[in-house]
């Protein structure tokens, strides 16, 4: 395996696109990398795709024919999963979205003059403001997120500022779009974790205008296979994928936050690596990290570099046995 051009590592924290720097032997090295992966670990979690797809039946009420004990026998359904999710999301929701100002700041230490109340009370107001209406989808993005946690076991929502439009984002992923490491444990610590977005042609060319992504070589989306929990959403919603492909299919990117040791010292630094899945091309790397997150020694050697994590777990019961995924009511439920 060939190694990577040595870059240095001051020169990578501000860069907005670290592609640009790299040869096409690096950038196909690095492509094929994330595919393989993140292929590898969408493999791993194959059971619980599984388990997750027979809760999302119940819970959205999936009608299927029976078979057991003899063909086209009685098959009813009783919406316990669904009942239990909307009365924990009409409890939830009025707790973390309290008025005007669900952002609330504390004051720790001694505050005799009160001037770290009041700071507090200006930070309160600022982010209330920013997540009630500077970023337009955050209750709508919340409330998709309470009515999953307690089906699934866990929701995922994405905290970035936004290079297009401008804006601070938090957005609600569903959990078969982000897929993580086998190892992971917990998400600031993850050696890897992918999350799968679908662009149109616009999208990609907002970015490429701005220099964010570089040009795409195969402009044509390909068809993207679908999973068995996208397939359950269609049937309960009464819809079917388009068999060919036309003009508004998305291109599926990966946007995989992995380590790679760039400049060859033996320790991976934390990126962000967009990445076509059809055909393997690097769009865009930047650093996951900033200046002030490299700890080095009195002799500038590189000690920890603190990796920035934009993903927010919401987990509804954790799991006894220690793993990733928490335990829903289809799982306490189901059965």
């Amino acid at each position: 395996m060939t190694e990577l051009t040595k870059l240095k590592l001051d020169d990578l924290v501000a860069c907005p696109n670290i592609a640009e720097l790299l040869d096409d032997d690096d950038l196909h090295k690095i492509g094929y990398d994330v595919v393989h992966e993140f292929e590898t670990d969408l493999q791993s979690r194959s059971a619980w795709e599984k388990k997750t797809e027979q809760s999302m039946k119940l819970a959205l009420q999936v009608a299927e024919a029976k078979s057991f004990p003899w063909p086209n026998a009685s098959n009813v359904k009783f919406p316990l999963i669904t009942i239990a999710a909307l009365q924990y999301h009409a409890r939830s929701y009025p707790v973390l979205v309290d008025g005007e100002e669900p952002v609330k700041c504390r004051v720790i230490g001694d505050d005799p003059d009160g001037q770290k109340e009041r700071r507090a009370d200006r930070v309160s107001a600022h982010m209330s403001y920013q997540i009630l209406e500077v970023d337009e989808d955050w209750e709508e993005e919340m409330d998709r997120v309470l009515i999953t946690q307690p089906i699934v076991g866990c929701a995922f929502k994405k905290s970035y500022f936004h290079p297009v439009m401008r804006r601070p984002e938090s957005e609600y992923i569903l959990a078969q779009d982000l897929v993580v490491n086998y190892w992971t444990k917990s998400l600031d610590k993850a050696p890897r974790v992918t999350h799968v977005q679908y662009m149109s042609k616009n999208d990609i060319y907002e970015r490429v205008a701005r220099g964010l992504f570089l040009e795409l070589k195969d402009e044509k989306p390909v068809a993207i296979q679908e999973s068995n929990l996208t397939l359950t959403r269609n049937k309960s919603q009464g819809m079917d994928a388009p068999q060919s492909v036309d003009s508004s299919t998305p291109f599926e990117i990966l946007e995989q936050h992995c380590f790679i040791d760039f400049d060859q010292d033996g320790y991976a630094e934390p990126y962000i690596v967009w990445v076509n899945r059809s055909n393997k091309q690097v769009l865009r790397i930047v650093a996951r990290y900033f200046e002030q997150s490299v700890e080095r020694d009195h002799k500038g050697k590189v000690l920890s570099i603190k990796a920035e994590c934009y993903f927010t777990k919401f987990p509804f019961i954790p799991s006894p046995d220690g793993g990733f995924y928490d335990l829903g009511f289809g799982v306490l439920l189901g059965p």
